[in-house]
């Protein structure tokens, strides 16, 4: 009984470290690659959690498809929104801040956008108000790729283990400001 015991502590008290052993294992190539990238290398522009894949590119290619399909009197460039200079210098100093307050922004405009024309979303969610703007002709297609586009890119910084892991420079963050101020100037427009 006490040999039972004995080795009963035993497995119990190697249960964690032989998890992380296998962990590591299993994910060596991946954490090996990570170990292997230094500060001076380009910052990341692709990453890739099982299904879902975000491309800081993508912004760019949605938004481009957006202004060829727009006309000129319509705001579709980044520019400094007059909804969202504010968080220019939060681009500067905290990036990922300035990226999750701009993406909150523009949820609050698309949703004012909605009910005042009198649209009730079903679910109060990005994805499903960019949905809803689209099928009553509030946006283009090409305007919701944006919005689809940043509402990916907010999502991966959100849940990203390390803000660094995501490569949200200011530059870049700027970038998504800018764009989103765009969108949301486009939503306050008069039509």
């Amino acid at each position: 009984m006490k040999a039972f015991e004995i080795t009963a502590t035993l497995l119990a008290s190697l249960a964690w470290p032989i998890v992380v052993l296998i962990v590591v294992f299993v994910f060596r190539e991946p954490l090996r690659r990570l170990g292997n990238q230094d500060a001076s290398r380009r910052p990341l522009r692709r990453a890739k959690v099982g299904p879902v894949e975000v491309e800081w590119d993508s912004l760019d290619q949605a938004r481009t498809e957006a202004a060829a399909e727009t006309t000129a009197d319509t705001v579709t460039t980044p520019s400094v929104s007059r909804s969202l200079g504010d968080l220019l210098p939060l681009a500067e100093s905290h990036p990922t801040a300035a990226v999750m307050v701009a993406a909150q922004r523009l949820e609050q405009a698309l949703a004012k956008a909605l009910v005042s024309h009198g649209i009730k979303p079903l679910r109060y969610t990005l994805a499903h108000m960019i949905g809803d703007a689209l099928e009553h002709d509030l946006i283009t297609a090409s305007t919701a790729k944006v919005m689809h586009s940043l509402r990916q890119l907010r999502n991966h910084v959100a849940h990203a283990l390390a803000p660094d892991s995501v490569g949200v420079t200011p530059a870049r963050a700027t970038d998504y400001v800018n764009t989103v101020g765009s969108m949301v100037d486009l939503l306050t427009l008069p039509s």
